[in-house]
């Protein structure tokens, strides 16, 4: 068990059959995931007996792959000889916070699939209704909310050049998989060309749900605060998602649904998850 790096791991097997993977690409985010995230991790796996494997270099240099967001790269994983000395691996953004109380995530989902959660599943139908308002800034009928909700969906399948009815989309901000039997499907996702807003979702989501291995986790996996501060917070965000309300009270928050989660996702807030630094805190 400990934290090993992707580019130093030979041919020596692992004490754990189970890994956490994540990908920090460049300094700044390297060190936000060392000081902000890396205690939280830390402390789960050495509770659970799991490994951490951090990539710290992207695995294809290629041009094509220069081109597009790294976020691409974790489709890669499961081809990579390291991979395969683990049973189970679990891809989680590196802008993720760990509740130290979580569960083991690999004893508490599924083993003969891709365990994650849709985009949004933490949400009520209720809840879907006021995000949309909030992100669109517009009112939207009850009987508009689940037509406008697959628009947005379908709309970015179409960005990324799907051609899908499917109107669902997984999350990819954590993913449980087999290294031995999911390859396929994520080096069919790492196969499509065209890079979208929502970088590598679309695509690995489509493969995901087309190969039927998709087993739903609860939201606690993967749990927005992007989405609870617009919800219940809605004054701290300005448009475009500046920031309008101080880091106490967002750190605040984040505390407060860290006690929900299991997982709590920064997307679309990583300045915030920055300002957790202990170096930055002191300098304010």
């Amino acid at each position: 068990m400990g934290i090993r790096f992707a580019d130093d791991i030979g041919a020596t097997r692992p004490m754990s059959s189970a890994a956490l993977v994540s990908i920090a690409g460049g300094e700044r985010y390297l060190r936000c995931w060392h000081e902000v995230a890396k205690p939280t991790w830390t402390a789960y796996a050495e509770r659970h007996g799991l490994d951490i494997v951090l990539i710290r270099f992207p695995i294809d240099r290629a041009a094509r792959a220069q081109a597009r967001s790294i976020a691409w790269q974790k489709c890669l994983i499961p081809g990579q000889a390291w991979a395969r000395h683990y049973r189970r691996l679990c891809w989680i953004d590196a802008d993720i916070l760990i509740n130290p109380d979580a569960p083991n995530l690999f004893e508490e989902t599924a083993e003969d699939g891709i365990s994650a959660t849709l985009v949004h599943d933490q949400l009520s139908s209720a809840e879907k209704h006021v995000l949309l308002e909030r992100v669109h800034r517009r009112r939207f009928a009850e009987t508009d909310v689940t037509s406008a909700w697959s628009v947005t969906q379908t709309g970015l399948y179409k960005e990324a050049g799907i051609d899908t009815s499917c109107v669902d989309m997984v999350h990819t901000g954590v993913i449980a998989f087999s290294p031995d039997r999911d390859e396929s499907v994520f080096a069919a996702a790492y196969a499509r060309d065209r890079d979208t807003i929502a970088y590598e979702q679309p695509s690995l989501s489509h493969e995901i749900l087309q190969s039927g291995r998709l087993r739903r986790m609860s939201a606690r996996w993967n749990w927005g605060l992007y989405d609870a501060i617009v919800i219940h917070h809605q004054n701290l965000l300005l448009a475009g998602d500046q920031i309008s309300g101080s880091i106490t009270d967002f750190a605040a928050i984040a505390s407060r649904e860290l006690q929900n989660a299991h997982f709590l996702h920064f997307y679309r807030l990583f300045g915030i998850l920055e300002a957790l630094r202990p170096t930055a805190a002191a300098r304010r």
